[in-house]
């Protein structure tokens, strides 16, 4: 004798026996302060000069650009900072 199976009885059986899935997706981990507010002033259309990458600490943020666009190289310029910064090799 066959055993004919019921499709919607084993599917509520089976559901029965796996747990729910969390209603929330877990939030990215937060993006670094210092990254989010130096990024977005950088982030230009067009042709620029790249002057380097954002540095934390030793560390180099490399998806961090400094660009500056072409058409603002008709104006003044200042690099500042602290003695041994790298001011001269920027």
């Amino acid at each position: 004798m066959s055993e004919t199976s019921d499709p919607a009885a084993e599917a509520t059986a089976t559901d029965a026996t796996v747990p729910e899935a969390p209603d929330e997706v877990p939030a990215p981990e937060p993006e670094n302060p210092i990254v989010a507010a130096v990024a977005p002033g950088y982030q230009f259309e067009g042709s620029a000069l790249e002057l380097g990458g954002l540095m934390l600490d030793a560390t180099e943020l490399s998806d961090v650009h400094i660009r500056i666009p072409l058409g603002m190289l008709n104006r003044h310029g200042l690099v500042a900072g602290a003695t041994g910064t790298g001011k001269t090799k920027t």
